[in-house]
């Protein structure tokens, strides 16, 4: 198990992932020094009434220590444990901060002011880098490095303030407060008793992003898949594919003979194309991306038809193969851009403004446009060009000049244009079902994509040994088989069975849908 293998683990990550900041810590009256707030004494009566997002200040505010136990000024015994309990205030105030207790968390005032922080605030800045490093005395620390600007403005921050003590701040949590024992610009380090597993999610935190405002805590949708489901996704995604090249393949031969074995070699090409374009750009593939590249061969295969369909024309007005090639290529081009090219467009549309399934649909789908001009106009004529050139090939044929009784069932002797009436009223009842079906259903054509809620997909286990002996509801994987009807009612018994407050309860009235 990793750090990221549950998906709380990454939420936490995320929403944690933005905001690093520096403040200069104010110092106690007591401490009698050019660095204490004149207000203090009501800062932290505000404070202990209010709460420290109802304090009244234009220059100060109080920040919360992330973890009294690996802040540095905190305790280090038991006795100084029971004297931070009893009294915190006058515990950090020996220890030189302005520091308070509010429902059970430790806050620490700090400058709120230009010139006293370094946050969002100040303009455009992030942390380069961060790693694992060591203190001054041996022990874990983390080591940052700012980017050109933030070193810049840090150094703005930190030079008039050597001598004072620095809040190293995470999303507006506070994690350490050393002493400024010289000015900082480019890289520092952050001290304290951190564990290993609070450095490394802090360098985790530190090196996500740093955003420039903090996510929500809660993901408006979170999709977890079991690696079981997603290999049987793999699976059915790979023998769609297969099947769709195959089938598309076998059809063009059989009516297309040689020019058909020409357009699966493009095919082919384009194939290698998409992936090597998708490695290339060290891309993922996704379900939606797959149904691209699927629907890409289609569309591949269409180019060639217009090719082949005005070569064979070409043929059958009289003219050799190398000249009906020649011609039909020209007249096929500008129907294959034009068609090829609007797609790129809703392709463009669709990358830029749709979701992220619908964005890997789309790169899949315009990278296949792309591999499909380039096969189609330029492999598959250059494998023509060889064949009648080199190959000294000087007829082709295709079934309808084979068979003359599928090119006569091609051109049917029908008046279509008398009987535009009735297609007229065929067209209305269509449309007009449709509507009717699409009101009726309502929103029960939305899925949960767009109405919100819970989707679980599963698959059954496999079956025994005896279950595949028997042959009762197996399937030719070896999986076991239910009904639709069996696998809602029990899933609703289960459901009906939990608490109220247990998430899968809402299970009950679920749909199934195989």
């Amino acid at each position: 198990r990793t750090s990221l293998d549950d998906p709380e683990d990454l939420k936490r990550l995320i929403s944690a992932a933005g905001v690093p900041g520096f403040r200069i810590v104010i110092d106690p009256q007591s401490a009698a020094t050019q660095n204490t707030h004149p207000e203090e004494a009501r800062l932290r009566a505000e404070l202990l009434e209010r709460g420290p997002g109802n304090v009244r200040s234009r220059d100060a505010r109080w920040c919360k220590i992330n973890d009294i136990t690996t802040f540095p000024a905190g305790p280090d015994t038991i006795e100084q444990l029971n004297a931070m309990e009893q009294n915190p205030s006058a515990f950090f105030d020996m220890r030189g901060y302005v520091c308070e207790r509010y429902d059970g968390e430790y806050y620490v005032l700090c400058w709120d002011t230009r010139g006293m922080r370094l946050t969002r605030a100040e303009g455009e800045w992030r942390i380069a880098n961060a790693f694992q490093s060591v203190d001054d005395v041996g022990r874990p620390a983390i080591g940052f490095e700012m980017d050109p600007r933030g070193a810049a403005k840090l150094g703005e921050m930190t030079g008039p303030n050597v001598g004072n003590k620095m809040a190293v701040m995470l999303d507006e949590e506070l994690y350490t407060a050393p002493v400024l024992n010289a000015n900082i610009s480019r890289s520092g380090i952050i001290e304290g008793d951190f564990t290993t597993k609070q450095i490394n999610y802090i360098i985790q935190v530190m090196t996500a992003g740093s955003l420039s405002a903090n996510l929500s805590a809660e993901p408006i949708s979170q999709n977890t898949i079991a690696p079981q489901f997603g290999a049987d996704n793999l699976r059915a995604g790979r023998t769609a594919g297969l099947w769709a090249l195959g089938i598309v393949s076998a059809f063009m031969v059989f009516y297309y003979f040689a020019f058909g074995v020409v357009a699966v070699i493009s095919l082919l090409f384009n194939a290698i194309l998409i992936l090597g374009a998708m490695s290339l750009a060290r891309a993922a593939f996704t379900l939606p991306g797959i149904a691209g590249v699927i629907l890409t061969f289609g569309m591949a295969v269409d180019a060639n038809v217009l090719i082949y369909e005005r070569v064979r024309e070409e043929l059958r007005g009289g003219l050799d193969l190398r000249a009906a090639v020649k011609v039909g290529y020209q007249k096929a081009l500008s129907s294959i851009v034009d068609g090829n090219v609007t797609n790129l467009i809703v392709t463009f549309v669709l990358a830029n403004l749709g979701t992220q399934e619908i964005k890997g649909f789309a790169i899949t789908l315009g990278i296949g446009v792309v591999a499909t001009l380039f096969s189609a106009l330029i492999v598959s004529r250059i494998v023509l060009a060889l064949a009648i050139d080199v190959g000294k090939v000087k007829k082709l044929r295709m079934l309808p000049m084979a068979a003359p009784a599928v090119e006569r069932l091609l051109e049917p002797k029908i008046n279509w244009m008398g009987l535009r009436y009735v297609f007229l009223v065929m067209s209305m009842i269509g449309v007009g079902t449709g509507l009717g079906m699409v009101y009726f259903q309502g929103e029960r054509m939305l899925d949960t994509e767009f109405r919100g809620g819970t989707q679980v997909e599963f698959v059954l286990r496999d079956a025994t040994d005896a279950e595949r002996a028997s042959g009762v509801g197996v399937n030719a994987d070896g999986r076991l088989t239910m009904t639709r009807a069996d696998v809602e009612e029990r899933v609703h018994e289960i459901a009906e069975e939990l608490e109220e407050t247990d998430p899968l309860r809402p299970l009950r009235n679920a749909q199934i849908i195989p």
